[in-house]
């Protein structure tokens, strides 16, 4: 019944299973079944042995079922899978155990198939492996080398793999190589103290001072253990040794290389123009360019007096050729040399040939000389002048009344004029050297008118000359006023109030007097009384027009910065008078120029000539005579130039030279004192006191201007006295009985620095300036005087005092 259950069953699920169109479907026709057994297939390849090595490997193969069983047929029986053992075997000569394998060194595994490995090994710095392998095995040896310029520590060169799976040996290290030892060059060194050298590693040279480097200055340590470069060498530096110079000589104080000295020297008669020696530089130059050798300059040879000279020149070995004028014998040599001391060699004379005549006695131009023979009484014994009267040709004038020269025993033979000096028993007669004149012709007179009554105020120091040229300049650009035939004539200053002697500013007054004139250009002789009325009235006029220029304040100037006006202070006009242009003085009615030589002094209104050792060039000055620069002097009086003297030159060439009968032309000293080379050292005259250390006396002449008053001190020897004590102050009153009188301080050169003539020192601690004083704000009071109560005030230069010379 079981059995026929399952079989309807089956039949059931094939019935239903049977597809039609749409899928299984139920057949309706019963089928039949052949039984089939069920059957394998073959065996397939057996598997890997599970171990490669040893005892306990195995490998299997398995089958599958080719038929399955059917219709009740019978199933197959048996395994599907068949094992077996397999790989009895060790490698690598490894030993079979129970457990397994026992590898021989160097191996590992459990069939001891594997080798023992090392860690990559890395490549030395500076260095690298020769294989590029990065495994290595047991027994695997690896090889280094270092970079160029490297060497490896130490000698091994390999390391091996070792059992234990390390390398043999020590780390690799390739360390620089290193350069033999190097020395410094003889005179110089290196910039290192290194004792050892490696690859890479530079040297520096160099030299000592005065030597150059030859060869590598750097060199450096190379792979092969040697050094770049050359050996450096130092040679000395050394300069150009061919130097010559044209009439010179090149002297080495040893020889031409650095550091060392080359003397410039210059033949004789020559001077050197340059340095006088050079050092030879590292650089291979002298240090200074090569001098010259220019012929030395003996200057200008000076005259002599009463000579004509013929100048070759005034360099070395150029020769001046003197020749006496008429009434003179040449005395020396007529040729003088310049010599190789820079000197002119030779001492020419002219003396006078012991006769006086007229033929060496300048004719004044426009004029004649005439003379005669006289009788003089020197006041011991008598005899013959020759008197020589220059005298002009109408209507021209001799300029000065110094128009009567002698010449005898007395004068040396010279044709001198005749002063007399003031001594204790009286007026002596003295010889003066001067200058013969020019004629002077007339020139127009003038109808002259003074304004007064003009102020300037300022509160700071002036230079007065500044001041009226400023003004001068101001007023010729006023078209109203004073257009020719009108002229601006003499400006005139007077102090009203000033600044006190601190310094401290206070209003200063000057009062100022302008005159203007009209110059006759009718050739009517004008007259006080006779002035033609339009006259009068051009200058009433010019004298209005200026009135109102000042009080509407026109009139200003600046004067160093500080500006002035001129101001109305009761503006008054002079009566109109007859009178002469600027730098003129009238004779007889008429105008004359002063010549060359004189100089027109306003106060006394006349030419005076100019003293020893001042000139003027030109005619008609108004502000005195010139000083001779230094080196040079005078003839005489009334100079209208300088020169250097050879046959005599006295101190600073304001003290007189003279003839001597006996020792020809000298200095002149006074009584009582002594020439000592061309300065006479003075003792104290017969007639001076004593006070101190130094000698005093009031001046021959009663009244002086400043300039004056020290020419004639230098006459005698002396200067204008210094006070550098309250002691010689009190001294100096006391001779000065009771008077001004001028000592020898001024500040010409500086306005506002005063300094003692005699010596130009500065004026000290002692300065005893009477209250107000120093005054000079116009800078017109640059002289000082000592004043009747013995105190210090500046004054005028042109003012007239008595004078007192001091002898040190």
């Amino acid at each position: 019944m079981k059995t026929l259950s399952v079989t309807v069953t089956l039949v059931l699920l094939v019935v239903l299973l049977v597809p039609d169109s749409q899928g299984w479907f139920w057949s309706r026709r019963r089928r039949s079944c052949s039984r089939v057994d069920c059957a394998w297939g073959g065996w397939g390849d057996w598997s890997q042995c599970t171990a490669t090595c040893g005892a306990q490997g195995t490998q299997e193969r398995t089958r599958a079922i080719a038929r399955g069983a059917s219709c009740g047929g019978y199933a197959c029986t048996g395994d599907s899978v068949e094992r077996r053992a397999c790989n009895q075997i060790c490698y690598n000569e490894g030993q079979v155990t129970s457990s397994g394998c026992s590898c021989a060194e160097g191996f590992h595994g459990e069939c001891c198939e594997t080798r023992v490995t090392c860690p990559d090994v890395s490549n030395p710095d500076n260095g690298y492996k020769r294989d590029r392998s990065n495994q290595h095995s047991y027994g695997d040896s690896v090889t280094f080398e270092c970079n160029s310029g490297y060497e490896i520590a130490g000698a091994t060169t390999s390391r091996t793999c070792q059992a234990d799976g390390t390398w043999s040996g020590e780390e690799i290290v390739c360390q620089r190589v290193t350069c033999p030892s190097i020395t410094n060059p003889t005179s110089g060194f290196r910039h290192d103290r290194a004792l050892l050298h490696y690859y890479e590693d530079t040297v520096s040279f160099d030299c000592n001072a005065g030597y150059e480097l030859r060869g590598s200055r750097t060199r450096t340590c190379q792979a092969d253990r040697s050094w770049s470069g050359e050996d450096p060498n130092c040679h000395r530096i050394c300069c150009n040794s061919s130097l010559e110079i044209e009439n010179g000589q090149v002297t080495p104080l040893s020889d031409y290389c650095s550091g060392n000295v080359i003397e410039f020297s210059c033949s004789p008669g020559y001077e050197l123009a340059g340095d006088f020696s050079a050092v030879c530089q590292d650089d291979r130059s002298w240090s200074a360019p090569l001098p010259t050798c220019h012929r030395i300059s003996c200057g200008d040879p000076g005259h002599i007096r009463h000579a004509t000279r013929n100048i070759e020149g005034t360099l070395y070995q150029d020769m001046v050729t003197f020749t006496c004028n008429t009434g003179f014998n040449l005395q020396g040599d007529q040729v003088i040399v310049c010599g190789s001391d820079g000197e002119w060699h030779g001492e020419p004379v002219c003396e006078p040939d012991g006769e006086c005549s007229c033929d060496s006695l300048p004719t004044p131009a426009g004029g004649s000389v005439r003379c005669m023979t006289a009788t003089h009484f020197d006041g011991t014994s008598t005899s013959n002048v020759e008197k020589a009267f220059l005298s002009c040709d109408s209507p021209t004038v001799y300029p000065t009344t110094d128009d009567l020269y002698d010449c005898g025993a007395s004068t040396g033979y010279l044709w001198q004029i005749r002063a007399y000096a003031h001594s204790r028993n009286g007026f002596e007669t003295t010889y003066t050297l001067a200058n013969v004149l020019d004629c002077q012709s007339q020139s127009e007179v003038t109808a002259a008118l003074d304004v007064g009554g003009l102020l300037i105020r300022t509160n700071t120091a002036a230079d007065g000359e500044a001041v009226e040229d400023a003004l001068r300049d101001r007023l010729a650009t006023l078209t109203t006023f004073c257009q020719a035939p009108c002229h601006v004539g003499d400006i005139t200053f007077e102090v009203l109030s000033n600044l006190n002697h601190t310094g401290a500013a206070q209003a200063a007054e000057i009062d100022v007097t302008i005159e203007i004139y009209i110059v006759d250009n009718t050739g009517v002789e004008w007259t006080n009384s006779s002035i033609p009325l339009h006259i009068s009235q051009q200058l009433t006029n010019n004298a209005d027009a200026l009135r109102q220029l000042v009080q509407s304040r026109q009139v200003t100037m600046n004067v160093d910065g500080v500006q002035m006006t001129l101001e109305d202070n009761g503006i008054s006009t002079q009566v109109t008078t007859v009178g002469c242009p600027e730098g003129h003085e009238m004779k007889n009615g008429h105008c004359y120029i002063c010549p060359a030589g004189t100089y027109h002094n306003r106060a006394m209104n006349e030419c005076q000539v100019c003293p020893f050792g001042y000139y003027t060039a030109e005619p008609g000055q108004t502000r005195g005579c010139n000083i001779c620069p230094n080196g040079t002097t005078t003839y005489g009086l009334g100079a209208t130039e300088c020169h250097a003297y050879m046959d005599c030159y006295c101190m600073d060439g304001q003290h007189p030279c003279t003839h001597d009968p006996d020792n020809g032309w000298v200095c002149h000293c006074p009584v009582g004192y002594e020439l000592q080379e061309d300065e006479c050292i003075v003792a104290c005259p017969s007639d001076a006191t004593r006070h101190g250390d130094a000698c005093y006396k009031m001046g021959g002449f009663r009244s002086m201007t400043y300039s004056m008053a020290s020419q004639m001190c230098r006459f005698d020897g002396g200067e204008l006295a210094r006070v550098m004590d309250q002691a010689t102050a009190d001294f100096i009153k006391d001779l000065a009985g009771g008077s001004d009188t001028w000592i020898g301080l001024d500040d010409s050169t500086t306005e506002g620095e005063y300094h003692w003539l005699a010596d130009s020192s500065a004026l000290g601690d002692f300065a005893p300036w009477a209250e107000g004083q120093p005054s000079d704000p116009f800078g017109m009071d640059d002289c000082v005087k000592l004043t009747a109560d013995g105190h210090f005030s500046a004054a005028p230069c042109y003012s007239f005092m008595q004078y007192v010379c001091e002898f040190q």
